[in-house]
């Protein structure tokens, strides 16, 4: 039964102990087959589990350890302030309670810790479930792992190279930082949370605020409506998708990105080979390569800006203001490139039948005419007084010439006629 285990004093328990209190300089080992319940760990104090003996309900004060050595098990432990928890590797803690100030460091498994305010520290072992408290951190080093994690406001999770966090949900508040050859995978990131990425992050779902930071990549995640993914320079997506809502900002590079929301491609940022769906919209500052707007999509060229290879479906609308460029237009059916002057194209390409260029510079009148060089593929627009030029490959050689309605002259390719 309970005892008090002072200064140079050592209890073996190879049976079972009830309440027993550990005092500075004080040591209890509960051995194979030992059961050790209610024990109280406090300054100085320290009980050893070992292989084979398990310990319930211990409480460790300040400067008090637990140390749950390979085959020990401790259960429901508690842990206050200045208190130390040590899973060894092969040991197991499960529903263990670290509080504020309180540290577990696991090196083994630990199951349905509860981090209130405490640090748990996982290096080479395995954290299932565990709930991060507001002031808690818990920090995964060495090959360390971490599954479905539970990041409230106010908490941290640090998943340092090398290490594994894995289906970790991160609330309103909360914060995930994957560093430097750390992974993130399948995380969800709820509304105003953050994950920020260092290293590499995997088919995440985001509601909040998702951050690709210099050498950081992410492959596959979903950025959902009202959330945001910044790609600052150096970082790199791949596969993402951004849902009708979402927003997704370029500073590095996008590769593949499947775009219902929003996507702005800043000065220095690079987008290759998106997808814009219906109600999508990019704005391009920087370059856009090979981007395809379906029907309902929307892509827009800044100034400064740069489209390349671009394919415009049935329904989809390329512009392109003054001062940016689209190098080679490709008509992929009845889209419209719509240009703030014909310097804004380089080439077009894929002429067919409903296909519209819009010259918004070029007023439309009485005057206005058509001069299409079938050998040079130069189409030549004029007004009477103002004329300009597109280079078209291989088309069919049918153009009209209209008002567009707003003071500029529109090209179309009429529907029925080759």
């Amino acid at each position: 039964m309970g005892k008090n285990i002072g200064p140079g004093q050592i209890q073996d328990v190879t049976g079972l102990d009830l309440n027993s209190t550990i005092f500075a300089g004080g040591m209890q080992f509960v051995k194979n087959g030992g059961k050790a319940l209610y024990t109280h760990i406090t300054a100085g104090g320290s009980q050893f589990v070992m292989s084979g003996g398990k310990a319930y309900d211990a409480t460790v004060y300040f400067a008090g350890v637990q140390n749950v050595a390979a085959d020990g098990k401790a259960y429901d432990t508690t842990v206050n302030d200045g208190g130390l928890q040590v899973v060894a590797y092969n040991g197991e803690a499960d529903f263990a309670v670290i509080n504020k100030g309180g540290t577990q460091f696991v090196k083994g498994v630990s199951y349905w810790t509860e981090l209130d305010g405490g640090t748990q520290t996982v290096n080479m072992g395995h954290a299932y479930y565990t709930e991060i408290g507001a002031g808690s951190v818990q920090d995964l080093v060495n090959n360390g792992d971490a599954e479905y994690a539970s990041v409230d406001s106010g908490g941290k999770q640090i998943v340092e190279a090398s290490a594994w966090g894995d289906h970790t949900t991160i609330h309103a508040g909360g914060l995930q930082v994957v560093q430097a050859y750390g992974n993130g995978d399948y995380d969800t990131v709820e509304k105003s949370g953050t994950q920020d990425v260092f290293g590499w992050s995997k088919e995440c779902n985001i509601h909040g605020w998702q951050k690709i930071e210099n050498g950081g990549i992410d492959h596959y995640s979903h950025i959902f409506d009202g959330a945001t993914q910044k790609i600052f320079g150096g970082g790199l997506t791949y596969g993402d998708d951004v849902q009708l809502g979402g927003t997704q900002y370029v500073s590095g590079e996008a590769d593949y990105t499947w775009l219902h929301g929003y996507q702005r491609v800043w000065a220095d940022g690079h987008a290759v080979s998106t997808d814009i769906m219906s109600g999508g919209q990019q704005v391009v500052d920087g370059s856009a390569l090979l981007t395809f707007i379906e029907g309902g999509g929307h892509m827009l060229v800044d100034a400064g800006g740069v489209g390349n290879q671009t394919t415009i479906e049935t329904g989809g609308v390329e512009r392109v203001l003054a001062g940016g460029i689209e190098l080679e237009a490709i008509f992929f059916g009845a889209g419209t490139l719509d240009l703030a002057s014909a310097n804004c194209v380089g080439l077009i390409d894929g002429w067919q039948a409903g296909a519209q260029i819009d010259l918004r510079d070029l007023a439309f009148g009485a005057n206005s005419s058509l001069n299409y060089d079938a050998k040079a593929g130069i189409l030549t627009i004029s007004n009477g007084q103002q004329s300009e030029h597109l280079h078209f490959i291989s088309p069919t050689g049918v153009f009209n010439a209209t008002s567009d309605g707003h003071g500029g002259t529109l090209i179309s390719n009429p529907v029925g006629q080759a």
